[in-house]
């Protein structure tokens, strides 16, 4: 499992302990040379609005190389505690 998914996912565990919403954060980095734009970024199956995005960036939103943005990505268990599958799309110019 990459490192950085194993600390989001403990992260997003000790949130719940602590009696917290587990949140998720998804980063975008432009590993290009020229600029990444990023069109509509949205939740294409949320899980029966399990997951939502509360902060998403605004269409539009530029990246130069080596520039990079994170937002978050909540989720409500809604008292059901089981595995739920959603699809994020991050549309952009690459």
């Amino acid at each position: 499992m990459d490192t950085f998914l194993h600390a989001a996912i403990e992260e997003a565990k000790q949130s719940l302990i602590e009696g917290g919403l587990p949140i998720g954060s998804v980063l975008v980095r432009n590993d290009g040379s020229a600029a990444l734009v990023l069109g509509n970024v949205r939740l294409t199956n949320h899980a029966g609005n399990r997951f939502s995005l509360p902060s998403a960036p605004p269409s539009g939103t530029s990246l130069n190389s080596g520039q990079s943005l994170s937002f978050s990505v909540e989720y409500f268990d809604n008292g059901v505690v089981q595995t739920y599958n959603g699809m994020l799309e991050v549309a952009s110019n690459d």
